[in-house]
Formats: structure tokens, C-alpha cells, sequence
């Protein structure tokens, strides 16, 4: 008996063995992408096929539709499926794989002039991502700050700019996609960023901006006044537009 079991699960581990190395190399491909690979989109599409019905391999199904995506963005230049293969990622395990992945969607949701879904996934991440005891703010989390901030930039409301800004700087400080958008801020200069951290330096930007306009309707040497700023966002998105979920609903904030 002993020898017919183990007979049996030496052919089942025989049979196995092959799926399983195939697998693997087909998420090999998938990763390094149709630069290197010439079949890295088959292999993603493949694991994504294999996979998608089984609820222990959702962390490889995220990464082959993260890599489709990258393909996407940083290959095609097609940010419109790049931002819908990221949304698969994420809804395949909820980005836990690689928590960055909203950083990068949300990147792509800028490119795209969606400013409030980009806030949002910059915000989640920023919200869900704990702080570490011993080093303090992750690095994805000081990204997901800049990248924030460079949204506002566009948006020209330069108070939340520069606050999210100096908040990722050491995140950033050596991207040239920043380069310009630091010194604009005066934030080229390190010492600025911690001296305006701690209230001591003011932006130039900032610094010039107009007084508040004394209301139309208000008497001569009355205290009223009508601000001109729109109030502040607070990051949170609920869509008014149903149709750009980009096959992720839970996520419209």
C-alpha cells in the first residue's frame, strides 16, 4: 500500500513540476518586459489567464496586469490602457503586492488631466501606508507626497503644492521630472525645504500673493471682506462621472 502512494504522488509531483516551472518563467518574461522579451505580453496575458480563478495566485495576476501597465505607459505611450491595467492590478489584491501602484496610476490619471482621481490615489496610499517606528515615512509614501504636490503645481494652488512637495522632497530631489518644479519654489535649495517645514521661508510664490479684496457691498471702514481662494481640497473624490472608473469602481473615492 505504502509503495502504491508513493508511487502515486511521485507521478502527481512529476506532472506538477512542469506547470509549475512554466509558470514561473512565463512571470519571468512578463516582468521584464517587451524591451528585453519579445513575448513578455504573451506571458503576462497568459498568467493572467491561468490565474484568475484562483484566489491563491491574485498576487501574480497583479503583478503581470502591473507590468502590462508599465509596458503601457513607459513603452506605448498609451496612458489610457496604462491606467486601466493598473486598475486591474490593483482590483486583482487590492495593491498589496506593491502598494506603489497607486502612485503610478495616479501618475498616469495626471497625464490624463484627471486631477481629482489622481488626488485620490495619492491620498489613499498616503492614508493606508503606516509610518515605520525605526525609519520613519516609507519611500513610497514621500513619493506619493511629491507627486501630489506636482498635481497642485498644475492645479496652480501653490499652498497645497508646496506643502506636499516639501513633505516628498528627499523622494524626489534627484528626479529631473522635479528639477523645475522644485526650483520654482525655491526648493533646489534644501535648506529651504526644511526652513519653510518649520515656518521660517516663504516661496515667492506665496510670498507675493494678492491681499484679500474688500467686498463690494461693505461700508467704508467696515471689516468684511470676500476671499478670493476657493476652499482648500481635502483629497477626497466622489465621481460625478461614471464612466471613467477605469474598471475600478470601489476606488472612486
Amino acid at each position: 500500500m505504502k509503495q502504491i502512494v508513493f508511487v502515486a504522488s511521485l507521478a502527481l509531483l512529476m506532472l506538477t513540476a512542469p506547470a509549475c516551472a512554466t509558470w514561473k518563467e512565463d512571470l519571468r518574461k512578463c516582468q521584464i518586459g517587451s524591451t528585453y522579451e519579445k513575448d513578455a505580453i504573451k506571458s503576462c496575458r497568459k498568467v493572467i489567464e491561468d490565474f484568475k480563478n484562483r484566489p491563491d495566485k491574485q498576487k501574480e495576476v497583479a503583478i503581470a496586469w502591473d507590468a502590462l501597465a508599465s509596458d503601457a505607459n513607459f513603452v506605448e505611450k498609451n496612458i489610457g490602457q496604462a491606467a486601466e491595467y493598473y486598475s486591474n492590478s490593483i482590483l486583482a489584491d487590492g495593491g498589496k503586492h506593491f502598494p506603489r501602484v497607486f502612485n503610478y496610476r495616479g501618475d498616469v490619471y495626471r497625464k490624463l488631466g484627471r486631477y481629482d482621481k489622481a488626488i485620490a490615489d495619492f491620498e489613499h496610499l498616503i492614508k493606508t501606508m503606516p509610518t515605520d517606528s525605526i525609519y520613519g515615512e516609507p519611500y513610497d509614501k514621500q513619493e506619493a507626497w511629491a507627486y501630489l504636490g506636482r498635481v497642485y503645481y498644475e492645479k496652480k494652488d501653490h499652498k497645497q503644492a508646496a506643502d506636499n512637495l516639501a513633505k516628498g522632497y528627499f523622494a524626489v530631489r534627484n528626479n529631473i521630472d522635479f528639477k523645475e518644479i522644485l526650483k520654482f519654489y525655491g526648493f533646489d535649495n534644501e535648506k529651504n525645504v526644511k526652513a519653510y517645514k518649520n515656518g521660517k521661508y516663504t516661496p515667492p510664490q506665496l510670498a507675493s500673493s494678492k491681499p484679500v479684496a474688500q467686498s463690494q457691498g461693505s461700508r467704508r471702514g467696515s471689516s468684511r471682506v470676500s476671499s478670493s481662494h476657493a476652499p482648500l481640497n481635502d483629497g477626497l473624490y466622489r465621481s460625478s462621472d461614471p464612466n471613467f472608473s477605469m474598471g475600478d469602481p470601489s476606488l472612486d473615492f
